[in-house]
Parts: structure tokens; C-alpha cells; sequence
């Protein structure tokens, strides 16, 4: 779709401008991102970004102000969740000028509060939703390096696109663990998310081989993060990373579908999930951020329903907004199938035949996707 690949190459441009310009195979990722990127140019964007995030944290109290007396329910509710994810990125890019050794704006209580949080283990969850007591040290400046280049990344994304999406601890409550959150203004119908992962080729699923039998059923330790397309192919994304996003595999920095959060009780979905497929005329220097790869070689059978004239490179899943999207906090139904539903989930009625009995993503004997048990 022209939107995915002009997204893609927006991505392509600000890596350009952070890592330098790939040399020789247009496919290959930088081998070391943290080593091509300047990092005074870093600290500069996340000075900037806490200017640019103080200035809209003061725009929405002004909203509030003027809208304080006879405000629609619904018109409250959106700045409450603006204002909620603004403090919550501010609180993200102190911790990370803390992390720099550089000074931050804002009053001396918040400052201390989030310095606090940004300290190893000095808090249960910090502000990128990680709980980082039993990280080493050399992982946790590992860790908090990459979140400098994400949060920059998305910055200078956002400068060209009018919005990006960043990973923070989820305002939807305690045990909500992470999420993802748009920063600036999506319009309705605007791709906000890519789903990262492995694709397993309805061929591979139906053939029940033990290796694949093993492969969905041991894995009791970990996240169940498993969505089916309406044409049968299953993705993966279990295993897809978060946080280190410039690795070959996962260089799309918008591949943290698999972080969005089910909807709380009252809320509806802000966005919604829709089967994505790259074709091979997509340009090669743009494949670097197909976030998704084949657990399995696919084969004939794979294409026998593919539009004629068409070959497909890679399948996938994204998000799409169900509406007009401005800082906050995004979430999709899950429309889980299965005996088993975590206490936290309830269904989303659409009072649609179809839609009321259609089921995307799985849910497993694995512990729940957003750790909501233990937050």
C-alpha cells in the first residue's frame, strides 16, 4: 500500500540521519547502531523533546481551563488520557537526561520522583515499564541507550509524519504493564502499529508436525502473543523484542503491535487489526523493516488464493486508527478464543453478527501478554 511504503521510507530517512547512510547492500542493517550515532545529536532531540513535551502538557491544562465548566464526558476523557501519557513521556525523557548526566526541566519534586524511578531496581516498574532490579549493570546501560534511540527515532518520525508511536508503562492501571501510545496526531484510517514476529504458513499449522506441536505448547514461561489472519496464517510474535529495535529482523521501529494493550472495561478500541502483505515490488532498501520472517519455508500452496499478478513477499499484520488519534494510549480488541480468558479481559460487544463471533488472536495456557499479574 503506497501508506506502508511511504511510512518506510520515512523510517529509511531518519535512520539516514541518525546511523548514516547503509553502504554497500541496501538490505543489511548497521551492525552496531549504538557505535555510528553521535550522541551529543542524541541528547540534543531529547532536550528538545522535553521542551516539546512541557509545551503540550501546558496546552492540554489550558484545554481543561476553558473547558472546565459544561465539559462533554467524552472531551474530558481525552485530555485526561493526553495529559496522562504527556507526564508519563516526560517522565520517560528525565529519566533519560538523568541517565546522560544532563540537566531537565520541570519542578525540583518531579524531578527528584523520576530520578528516582530511573535509578536500577529503585522502583517496581520504571517509567518505560520495566522492572530493572534484576538487570545487570552493563544491561541496564545497554538498555537504557537503545531507549535513548528510540525515543529519538520516533522524535524525528514524528517531525516528518505528524506522529509516531513510543513504548511506556501503560496508563491503563496497575498491572497493565507496558504500552504503546501515539505521540502527536494520527488521523482515522492512519497505520500506527506493525505486528512484528514469525509468520507459520497455514500448511505448517495444519500438519500438526511434532517440532510445531512442541513449538505452541512449550512455552508455559512465556508471553502468549499469537494472532491469526482471516486466511489462516498465524504470526508470532512471542519472542519479538521491545526495546532493541535496530537488530536485523527488527528494525521497524513501529513493530510493537504486539505491546498494545485489550481495551479496560468502558473504554472502546482506538484501533484495529488488519492483514498486511508486502510485495515483492517493494524496494529492497526498504525491506529492512518487514518485522516479520517464516518460521517455516513456505510453499506452493501458500499463493494458490493470492490475487493473480500478485506475489507477496512477506505476510503480516498491522494497526489501523478506528478514529482521530492525538497523544494517548493505544488499544485493540484481542477477541480472544478460548476456554481460558485472563480475569482482566472482557469482550468488546459490537452488536455485529460477524464481528461478535470472529476471533483473531489466541490466548494460551502461557502466562498473559501484559503481565497483569504481576504488576
Amino acid at each position: 500500500a503506497p501508506q506502508v511504503e511511504s511510512i518506510l521510507e520515512t523510517f529509511r530517512q531518519v535512520d539516514d540521519t541518525l546511523f548514516g547512510a547503509v553502504e554497500n547492500d541496501e538490505t543489511s542493517t548497521p551492525v552496531s547502531p549504538l557505535d555510528r550515532v553521535d550522541e551529543q545529536f542524541l541528547n540534543n532531540i531529547l532536550q528538545e523533546e522535553q521542551a516539546y513535551t512541557l509545551e503540550e502538557l501546558a496546552n492540554v491544562h489550558q484545554k481543561e481551563q476553558q473547558q472546565s465548566s459544561g465539559q462533554d464526558e467524552k472531551d474530558a476523557a481525552i485530555l485526561l488520557s493526553q495529559k496522562s501519557f504527556l507526564k508519563r513521556k516526560h517522565e520517560a525523557i528525565v529519566c533519560l537526561l538523568d541517565f546522560h548526566g544532563l540537566d531537565s526541566e520541570g519542578t525540583q519534586k518531579e524531578k527528584i520522583a523520576t530520578m528516582d524511578a530511573a535509578k536500577k531496581g529503585s522502583v517496581e516498574l520504571d517509567p518505560f515499564g520495566m522492572d530493572t532490579s534484576e538487570v545487570s549493570d552493563e544491561n541496564f546501560d545497554f538498555i537504557r541507550r537503545y531507549q535513548t534511540i528510540n525515543i529519538c527515532r520516533s522524535s524525528l518520525i514524528r517531525r516528518k509524519l505528524g506522529y509516531s508511536i513510543l513504548c511506556l508503562k501503560s496508563t491503563f492501571g496497575r498491572g497493565a504493564g507496558r504500552g504503546v501510545f501515539v505521540d502527536g496526531k494520527a488521523h482515522m484510517g492512519d497505520l500506527v502499529a506493525f505486528q512484528p514476529g514469525e509468520i507459520w504458513a497455514k500448511e505448517h499449522l495444519l500438519m500438526e508436525a511434532p517440532d510445531v506441536v512442541a513449538h505452541f505448547e512449550d512455552n508455559e514461561d512465556d508471553d502468549c502473543q499469537t494472532s491469526l489472519r482471516f486466511d489462516g496464517y498465524l504470526l508470532d510474535s512471542r519472542r519479538s523484542p521491545v526495546t532493541v529495535l535496530t537488530q536485523e529482523g527488527s528494525f521497524n521501529p513501529w513493530a510493537l503491535g504486539h505491546m498494545v494493550n485489550h481495551p479496560n472495561e468502558g473504554r472502546w478500541p482506538n484501533c484495529q487489526s488488519l492483514m498486511l502483505d508486502f510485495n515483492e515490488s517493494l524496494p529492497r532498501e526498504l525491506a529492512v523493516y518487514i518485522p516479520n520472517t517464516y518460521a517455516r519455508p513456505t510453499t506452493w500452496r501458500s499463493d494458490i488464493f493470492s490475487a493473480r499478478g500478485t506475489s507477496i513477499l512477506m505476510r503480516g499484520l498491522s494497526l489501523l486508527a478506528r478514529r482521530d488519534l492525538e497523544f494517548e494510549e493505544l488499544c485493540y480488541d484481542y477477541r480472544l478464543q478460548s476456554e481460558y480468558t485472563p480475569p482482566w479481559y472482557h469482550p468488546i460487544i459490537y452488536e455485529d453478527e460477524i464481528l461478535d463471533k470472529q476471533r483473531v488472536v489466541f490466548f494460551g495456557k502461557g502466562k498473559d501478554n501484559h503481565d497483569r499479574d504481576v504488576d
